[in-house]
C-alpha cells in the first residue's frame, strides 16, 4: 500500500488530491550512477502553489533515495497530476482558447 505524501498546511478544510511520479538522478561517487523513481499519492491545501508543491514533492524524493544533503540530483521526469479524471481537466489546449 502507498503511504498517501501530505504537505504541511495541508489541514485546512479544502484540499486537492494529487498523483505524482518523479525520477532522480544523482552521482553518488566516481564513476558511479544512480537513478530512483517514486509515485504515489499527494495532498495539497486548497491554493498551495506550483512551487510549493514542486519544493515539497522533491525533498521528500531525496529524503526517500537517500541523497545526502548537498548532492546535486537531476531532475529526469516530474508528473504531477490529478487524482480524479474529469472531463474538465482532460480537455486540449484549443478548448479553452474561446
Amino acid at each position: 500500500m502507498t503511504e498517501t505524501r501530505t504537505v504541511p498546511d495541508a489541514t485546512t478544510a479544502r484540499s486537492v488530491e494529487l498523483h505524482y511520479v518523479v525520477t532522480l538522478q544523482w552521482i553518488p561517487g566516481p564513476g558511479q550512477t544512480a537513478t530512483n523513481t517514486q509515485t504515489g499519492p499527494l495532498t495539497v491545501p486548497d491554493g498551495a502553489s506550483r512551487a510549493q508543491v514542486v519544493e515539497y514533492l522533491l525533498t521528500f524524493a531525496r529524503q526517500g533515495a537517500e541523497i545526502p544533503p548537498g548532492l546535486p540530483a537531476t531532475v529526469l521526469f516530474l508528473s504531477i497530476e490529478p487524482v480524479t479524471i474529469t472531463a474538465e481537466s482532460t480537455r486540449t489546449g484549443s478548448e479553452f482558447i474561446r
